[in-house]
């Protein structure tokens, strides 16, 4: 029988915080929530917090529960996968970097399975035919459009992949994408099989929360509140009117109502989303350039001399259990699939490895980093006496003044 997920006992002024929060974190959440509704009159605060009690918020121990037990259900019913099938991500919009990124990431790291989690399933195609079964994993399934369209292209393109039994896992499953998904299969004669954490049904559907006069009583006050503080009707009750309550670990889905996490220059949300920057021609561009060059050249040179290198490695070590694909992509100017590919790199060369779910730096980089002279410089690092801002290993307090060439000698200037 798997471990019931442990809930925090929680007395503090909203006792729907302890299944987020401890004592202590719920108390500043406590402050958040009383600002949050200090922007609405007593009626409406009195809905919202209706709403609140009802929501489903991923704190960082829940977010890596969930993604724990997803894949033990989908291992539970499928003893021998590891003889059938990898899992791949389930792809996004090539030119962003998502929350699946970061998601993908963290599942393969807390399931301790990088040998069997690989990023595209079409980079495969030559090994289809060894393939028992498909499977994807995802972090956030809303109105399953996305999906179904990635569906569409990939079966489109390689059309045998139908024959085979598709296995999703994500970590939250709303109805609307459960109806849709199942549609889909049924109609492309496609043998389905779901696997998720937890699930939700729309807000304001019949008899969910509320029923006839009492349902039309509070969607005319959600309208009216809504109509106070936006002038559009844009995700007012989410993505295709998903009407979600729920945000995972530092990020809201955009088919969540509106109101708990768009904010304008005159309203303050409760919750927080990380806006993608649209991708316009110039971004495009870049990116185009950034895979090109990708290509003709390599992203690591035959040993772990490089600055960059050595610099990625100590950022993973020191992330640990929070490493943010999004943020490592940003830090370090990367798309997706060229991060992915350092990732691999200093796990095959064994410069990190996976703990109890955290990256750790191993033996055999601690070795090229004393060989360097790099060693009280990464020590400090990864213990966080260094702030990451101040991280440059270009410093010339910590390394050859002719990094670039050979080394030939060391400055110690500022001490």
């Amino acid at each position: 029988m798997y471990k019931k997920f442990y809930k925090h006992p929680y007395k503090g002024k909203y006792k729907f915080i302890k299944k987020w929060f401890d004592d202590r974190e719920g108390t500043d959440f406590e402050h958040q929530v009383d600002v949050w509704l200090s922007q609405f009159d007593e009626e409406e605060k009195e809905f919202l917090l209706e709403c609140l009690k009802r929501y489903s918020y991923f704190r960082a121990a829940e977010y890596n529960y969930g993604i724990k037990y997803v894949f033990y259900k989908f291992n539970n019913d499928n003893k021998n996968w590891k003889n059938r099938t990898f899992i791949f991500k389930m792809q996004k919009e090539e030119s962003k970097v998502s929350n699946s990124d970061d998601f993908f990431v963290n599942f393969w790291k807390i399931n301790d399975l990088k040998g069997c989690c690989k990023h595209d399933i079409r980079c495969y195609e030559s090994d289809f035919d060894l393939f028992k079964m498909v499977t994807f994993v995802d972090d956030y399934i809303g109105s399953a459009n996305t999906i179904i369209s990635y569906l569409d292209s990939l079966y489109e393109q390689f059309p045998k992949l139908k024959e085979k039994p598709l296995h999703i896992m994500c970590l939250y499953l709303t109805k609307s994408g459960q109806l849709a998904l199942n549609s889909y299969a049924i109609d492309n004669n496609i043998e389905l099989h779901l696997y998720y954490y937890k699930t939700g049904d729309k807000f304001f559907k019949e008899g969910n929360y509320y029923s006839k006069q009492a349902l039309i009583e509070k969607i005319a006050l959600y309208n009216k509140l809504w109509a106070k503080k936006f002038n559009d009707e844009n995700h007012k009750f989410g993505y295709e009117n998903i009407q979600s309550l729920v945000s995972i670990n530092r990020d809201t889905p955009n088919d969540t109502l509106g109101i708990f996490w768009k904010g304008n220059s005159n309203y303050k949300s409760l919750f927080d989303r990380c806006f993608e920057e649209t991708t316009g021609l110039g971004a495009m561009i870049k990116n185009r350039k950034l895979q090109e060059k990708a290509k003709k050249t390599r992203l690591w040179k035959d040993n772990i001399d490089s600055y960059q290198n050595l610099l990625f490695v100590g950022y993973c070590a020191r992330k640990k259990t929070t490493f943010d694909f999004r943020d490592a992509c940003r830090r370090f100017n990367l798309t997706p699939e060229q991060l992915n590919i350092k990732l691999d790199y200093v796990l095959d060369k064994e410069y990190i490895e996976v703990k109890n779910s955290r990256f750790v730096e191993t033996e055999k980089f601690w070795a090229q980093i004393k060989k360097r002279k790099y060693k009280d410089y990464f020590q400090d690092f990864i213990n966080e006496v260094i702030e990451e801002k101040n991280l440059d290993i270009r410093n010339t307090n910590y390394l050859p003044c002719d990094f670039e060439e050979k080394f030939q000698g060391y400055s110690k200037k500022g001490g």
